[in-house]
């Protein structure tokens, strides 16, 4: 079976940078609008990557950033689509356990060095092998990567699974020189990608200058850029309205506010790439091993009045792994209602009706919403400590050296619905440290990945949509919030990637007249 083929010009990149929509004085969605070409773009994110070692990075949100210096085998288009990237086609011979890449040949990394499959086949083994791998779980299924020639690798998987090609286009396919890998040093990082790294400030800034030898040249068409770490939504919106950022993700309040300035900016929102939601780890904290305990605690959520109150009804309440109206999304499912009534029963006949007691993380970006989460648990006799830490240090506390018995993360979304119940829920789950399994749930979740035919895999989609939503796992959804990416006007060749922020693929400065 014959999976992708390769796609030709800007739109078969995979994604790299950032991009938006709206009119502007200049005609910013057009690729031959004249740039400035010694310009660079100042970018403002929330987390800047956590490590240049991709098997020491954090989460898949940081894949936009690591992926302005390193290339994927796969990537993603504007509308969260697979295509190729370094791989310029794959194929499976058996339905999908076993794949074959055709690599992208004359690829070199920014220091000379050749991309081939020795070096794609170093990568794999780096994240399967490394110390405290954070990319290992995604690749769990793998059971051996074989180079077969210079330009074609072939993955063995344990057991069917259709997804490989959409598991690449995230941290697991990044690809990474075998020189560096071999020495262990990432502080300077070397890839494919279109940017090299230039200086570096940790939770601070990161400067990159533009690859002249990058293999898809027309995707560049800036220096460099400059990404800073802005944590606070009120200071990134004063940023970007002030200038010196040029583009940023802000909140809602803050997208509402930077309307007046409406004559400088532009916005295009994110809607399927930011879902809020809880890892529940009793491994820390044994009441959450029972069933009843979770499910009081997930029905004494009040979802609505969070998106209402504290995303001013720029989201949506949340049970699902999928945002309604996307493929995956199941309408028959029905979510746990909320019954502060009934969680209070619930613990009582758990053995809990004097209550629960335990700290609980959350990333500075959805502070107000686990301050809501606390306000409703208090109501049922359940007092949390909520620790905001910053940069990575949420994902650290819930999954890669847990702390907390439970938080909030902050997840993407998956562009395979299959690969994101695998990485939620699966007892092998990096981002399931307390391994709450549902024997029901790990079948469906199997047979999903097993199954290529969209219709049989809507039907496991829906039966896993009704488990999941009235039964609380090791990962339970709250709320779907809407991103907005504001950027100035000056910027030419933006568009609305769903993919992702920031995507910087065809935007450049507009030149001065």
């Amino acid at each position: 079976m014959r999976a992708r083929m390769l796609l030709g010009g800007a739109a078969g990149i995979t994604a790299v940078l950032l991009a938006g929509c709206s009119a502007s004085p200049v005609d910013s969605a057009s690729p031959d609008a004249q740039v400035n070409r010694d310009a660079t773009i100042k970018v403002g994110v929330t987390n800047l990557q956590s490590s240049w070692d991709v098997a020491k990075t954090a989460g898949s949100l940081e894949v936009p950033i690591q992926k302005m210096v390193y290339d994927g085998l796969t990537g993603l288009d504007e509308k969260n689509n697979v295509i190729p990237s370094l791989a310029e086609s794959w194929s499976t011979p058996d339905g999908g356990k076993t794949y074959d890449f055709a690599l992208r040949a004359g690829v070199t990394f920014s220091n000379g060095d050749a991309f081939d499959a020795t070096s794609a086949k170093a990568t794999i083994d780096h994240y399967l092998t490394a110390p405290g791998s954070t990319v290992a779980g995604q690749l769990s299924n793998v059971q051996e990567v074989d180079i077969v020639s210079p330009t074609q690798l072939r993955f063995v998987q344990k057991q069917v699974d259709v997804s490989l090609p959409a598991v690449l286009s995230d941290r697991a396919g990044i690809m990474m020189d075998a020189k560096v890998i071999g020495a262990g040093d990432f502080t300077k990082p070397v890839g494919t990608g279109p940017f090299t790294l230039e200086s570096a400030q940790p939770g601070v800034s990161i400067t990159l200058s533009a690859q002249p030898k990058y293999w898809m040249p027309d995707a560049v068409r800036v220096a460099g850029v400059t990404i800073t770490q802005i944590q606070d939504p009120v200071a990134m919106a004063n940023a970007i309205r002030s200038g010196s950022v040029d583009m940023g993700i802000v909140g809602a309040a803050q997208a509402v506010d930077l309307k007046s300035a409406a004559d400088i900016l532009s916005t295009y929102p994110i809607k399927g790439r930011q879902l809020s939601g809880i890892t529940w780890n009793p491994d820390l904290y044994k009441p959450l091993a029972d069933q009843r305990v979770r499910d009081a605690l997930n029905m004494a959520i009040d979802r609505e009045g969070i998106v209402k109150g504290v995303f001013l009804g720029q989201g949506e309440a949340a049970s699902q792994f999928r945002l309604d109206g996307l493929p995956g999304f199941s309408s028959t499912a029905k979510p746990i209602s909320y019954d502060p009534e009934k969680a209070k029963k619930l613990l009582a006949e758990a053995g809990y009706a004097d209550g629960l007691s335990f700290t609980f993380v959350a990333p500075v970006k959805f502070a107000k919403e686990a301050e809501a989460i606390q306000a409703n648990w208090a109501t049922i006799g359940v007092k949390i400590q909520v620790v905001n830490p910053p940069g990575s240090g949420p994902a650290e506390a819930l999954w890669y050296k847990p702390s907390a018995a439970a938080g909030l993360w902050s997840f993407d979304g998956k562009n395979d619905l299959s690969n994101a119940y695998q990485q939620m829920l699966l007892p092998t789950a990096a981002y399931n440290p307390g391994k709450v399994v549902d024997p029901k749930v790990t079948d469906l979740i199997q047979q999903s990945a097993g199954t290529a035919d969209p219709a049989a895999r809507a039907k496991v989609f829906d039966q896993l949509a009704e488990i999941t939503s009235t039964s609380t796992q090791a990962n339970t959804p709250v709320a779907w919030v809407y991103q907005v990416v504001a950027y100035s006007k000056s910027l030419v060749g933006v568009k609305p990637w769903a993919s992702g922020f920031p995507i910087l693929t065809g935007v450049g400065v507009a030149a001065s007249k």
